[in-house]
């Protein structure tokens, strides 16, 4: 087992764990101790992932301009419950968030 080669695929090739333990047919438990060993952190899936929608672009973009959640959603490359979720949490017009859900 080359453990440079996988730290290189992890750190260089952004390779996820799952996929560099199929190549070399290692658990990713294993994986991840061995990124342990050089003291390497595990990136947080959900932080790739994640998203943080910005009040004003959700105001200019519901309110102003009068998207819907799946014009705002396709525009911003979000579900439309993550798009739900902020005007929820905007508390933007939120009489009529259940009327445009639909």
């Amino acid at each position: 087992m080359d453990k440079k080669a996988i730290v290189e695929r992890y750190t260089q090739d952004h390779y996820s764990l799952n996929k560099i333990a199929a190549e070399y047919h290692l658990s990713v438990k294993t994986i991840k101790r061995i990124l342990g060993e050089q003291d390497i952190a595990v990136r947080d899936r959900n932080a790739l992932n994640r998203k943080d929608l910005q009040y004003d672009t959700l105001y200019s973009l519901y309110i102003v301009q009068g998207k819907s959640m799946k014009e705002i959603s396709d525009l911003l490359k979000v579900s439309k419950s993550t798009v739900y979720n902020y005007l929820v949490k905007y508390s933007l017009n939120a009489s009529s968030l259940v009327y445009r859900l639909k």
